[in-house]
This record gives C-alpha cells, structure tokens and sequence, in this order.
C-alpha cells in the first residue's frame, strides 16, 4: 500500500488510505473536522462490546433539511456511508456506521481535532486498530489496511485551515440587527457569532474536567482580536451519597465591529462555507462592504434599507436556495 505526504503547516503524513486523487486532504481534513465536532457524533462502545457480532462503531452528522445538498454532497466526494432523510422532520442525517467508512473518515480527519470531542475520536481509531490486529478479522476490506497513528489536536493558527468553516457551517450564524435607538441614530448592525455548549457530570471518582471548550473558543476570540463570553450553571443530580452533579457551560464568541468584520470576510472568503449559511454569508458581506465604506446611513440604498431588505431572506426565513457553490469546491482537486 503506497503512503503519501501532505504539504500542509501541520506536516501531517496521510497515511492509510487508498487514496483518492479527487480530494484535497489537506482542506478536507480540518473542514469535517470542524463539521464533525459541531453537528457530528462518534459513538464508540466498550472493549467488551466489541465481541458482539452485530456491533459496529458509527459517525453520524446532523444536517438542516434546508442543508441536504450538502449531506449529499459530503457523502458521495468521501464515498463514505449514506443520507437518510427523516419522514416529517427537519433535519438529515449523514451516517457512516460500515467499518471501511468509519476507518477513512476516522483517517481524514486525523490530525485535525480541535475540541473535546477528540476524546471520542481516539476511542474510534483505537477500537479499529484493535480490530485491524485482531487474529479473526473477517472484513476483506480492513484486512491489508495500516493501524491509524493516532495524532495530537491540532494547535495551529486558526487561520491556518478549514476547520473554523467547517464549526460554522455546525454552529455558526451570521445575523443583521435593526437598532432603532431613541438616544442615537438608528443602525443596521451586522455580526458573526459562534457559541458552543457543553456539560460534565463530575462526582468525587472523576476529576478529568479540564479538557473544555474553554481553550479553542480563546484561540477564535483571540484570532478575531474580541472577547470570550462564557456562563457556567451546576445541577445537583442527588444520586446516593456521591454528591454527583452536572456542571453545564456555554462559551460564544461574536465579532460585531466593523474592522473586525472584514477579518471575518477574509477568513470565510478563503475557506468558504458550504452549507446555505454561505448565502447568509455573502449577503451578509454586502451590509459589512458598505458599512465600511460609507458608514452608518439612513439614506436611499443606505445601510438601513439594505439590511432590511437581505432580512426578507436571510437565515430562518431564506426561502431563495442556490448550490453553485458545491461545484468544484476547495475540498476537491482542480
């Protein structure tokens, strides 16, 4: 099996894979990533469980229904598991719960974790390997594969790749507030915002609660030159006498002056969103340009007006849906 090298900052070795010369690891690996531990589970049971016959790790994405271009998009570039679209809900699911999907996706996205959810991507690429080494492996697929070289989170720059795009297409928006102030003049305010959750059940048998969101929500707010904001809430679960309780967290970030708004621009202009947040995206640009340009104005074509018409469509009540965008897209070799 042939082995390849990536060029990227990180100097990840793209290992294992038969490879595909239609996808541009380097790009797609932080993308999903990101993807992944915004909307994305890796389930993942115990050792003693892997004797079960019928038992298979599973990744699942949560997609808007709005977004199922994209699940189906995601699904057919990585030739990784199957779409279901849920009879009268409003979401579809991208799930992957073959071994060989499983193993390359596990492999795509190494190298690329940036969250707490890392933890459960190294339960998966440990129970592969131990099924790689295992003395009955019966899967012909896995049979000649490599053991996954399980890499550290990833630490670089958050500019540095795609896997912001991919937390954003997760759990990001992009939002136009009309202030009509009585004490100043009347505003169209455009801004980006990120705010990730997270909860920890802690009794006195458990004190690994350090590896928080806390770290990667700072590296953002940091690379946006804005603050963190955070809340924090405990629950007494009052289980026996183990005084068990759940601590939950909230972490949001959220650029809203101008200057730092084109930072926003340049970022998402280099590593596009893929889902329909990218319309959201590109109108919202429009209100950022010409507040940068001409400020603040209640005027004909003025900043007001513009950001009351994008608001007719935009976001929740978008009803205008185009997928250009997923044409030969970053994620691909030209």
């Amino acid at each position: 099996q042939k082995r390849y090298e990536s060029n990227n900052n990180n100097n990840q070795v793209m290992e294992n894979k038969e490879y595909n010369l239609k996808l541009n690891y380097d790009k797609l690996g932080p993308y999903l990533a990101g993807l992944i531990e915004g909307d994305g589970t890796i389930t993942v049971q115990n050792s003693s469980s892997m004797k079960k016959s019928k038992y298979r790790p599973l990744i699942v994405v949560v997609f808007k229904l709005e977004d199922l271009e994209l699940a189906n998009y995601l699904c057919n570039l990585t030739k990784c598991g199957k779409v279901y679209k849920k009879i009268n809900r409003n979401y579809v699911l991208w799930t992957i719960h073959d071994l060989k999907g499983v193993y390359t996706l596990l492999n795509i996205i190494n190298g690329y974790m940036r969250t707490p959810k890392y933890e459960a991507f190294v339960r998966g690429a440990e129970f592969m390997n131990n099924y790689i080494n295992s003395t009955t492996i019966t899967h012909n697929k896995l049979k000649n594969m490599d053991n996954i070289k399980i890499k550290p989170l990833d630490t670089s720059d958050i500019g540095s790749n795609a896997w912001l795009a991919g937390m954003t297409d997760a759990d990001g928006n992009f939002s136009i507030n009309l202030m009509n102030g009585k004490n100043r003049s009347s505003r169209a305010m455009p801004y980006y915002c990120l705010e990730l959750r997270q909860n920890y059940q802690k009794n006195s048998n458990n004190n690994n609660i350090n590896f928080s969101y806390f770290y990667i929500m700072s590296a953002i707010a940091t690379y946006f030159n804005v603050n963190l904001y955070s809340r924090e809430r405990n629950l007494n679960l009052l289980v026996s006498t183990n005084n068990t309780y759940k601590t939950y967290y909230s972490y949001k970030v959220m650029v809203a002056n101008t200057y730092k708004n084109i930072k926003v621009m340049e970022y998402f202009n280099k590593y596009s969103l893929l889902s329909s947040k990218h319309l959201d995206f590109l109108d919202w640009s429009k209100l950022v340009i010409l507040i940068n340009n001409e400020g603040q104005s209640m005027k004909t074509n003025g900043s007001w007006e513009l950001g009351m018409n994008l608001r007719k469509d935009y976001n929740k009540t978008r009803t205008t849906f185009t997928w250009s965008h997923l044409k030969n897209t970053y994620l691909e070799n030209k």
